[in-house]
């Protein structure tokens, strides 16, 4: 089993990244949090899972910027009836931190709001996961992020682009009205 693989990033994809490792390119399939994560020409390691699709004979090469992400993509596949490319989607909806908290106080609705699964497949991951998934970020710290996203929602910015920069302001220490502040910031430069 390959457990990483270190490499320039040679560019990024719609699926991943194009990793150069000696005189290989491999295509790699990435979420969304893993390809912001590398830059285009520098050297990064990737923590990888191998999937081979047997009634394709096809082999698929799913890439992490950490070993986080690639345990919480190996947690989620392990629920029934979520395979790898549903798990990175649930992965690049959101930090990792918020879907381990949303997992692990049982966050039903924010597994169907925010990420778009279904009420019985959410249900599913709580049920399976809840006791194994770690609690990285506080509950209170998901809820404020609720409220705020609420917020920039009813003003009428769209829900993607409120799930972004509500994501980047992760860890930064300011009260509710800064963060509203530095979220209306942020959403009026693009």
């Amino acid at each position: 089993m390959m457990y990483s693989i270190k490499g320039v990033v040679a560019e990024k994809t719609i699926k991943g990244i194009i990793l150069e490792a000696g005189n290989v390119a491999y295509e790699v399939i990435a979420s969304t949090t893993t390809k912001e994560a590398v830059t285009v020409g520098k050297e990064t390691t990737l923590y990888t899972f191998l999937k081979l699709r047997h009634n394709e004979g096809d082999v698929e090469l799913y890439g992490f910027s950490s070993k986080e992400e690639k345990q919480l993509f190996l947690l989620l596949t392990s629920v029934n009836k979520i395979g790898p490319k549903t798990a990175l989607n649930i992965l690049s909806a959101t930090s990792l931190s918020k879907l381990q908290s949303a997992i692990g106080t049982k966050k039903i609705d924010f597994l169907t709001d925010i990420i778009g699964l279904s009420e019985k497949t959410a249900t599913r991951i709580v049920i399976e996961l809840s006791r194994k998934v770690q609690h990285v970020g506080e509950s209170q710290d998901l809820e404020s992020d609720l409220e705020l996203e609420d917020a920039l929602i009813s003003l009428g910015f769209q829900k993607k682009d409120v799930h972004r920069v509500v994501d980047k302001l992760e860890g930064t220490p300011h009260n509710t009205q800064d963060r509203l502040k530095l979220a209306l910031k942020m959403l009026h430069s693009r």
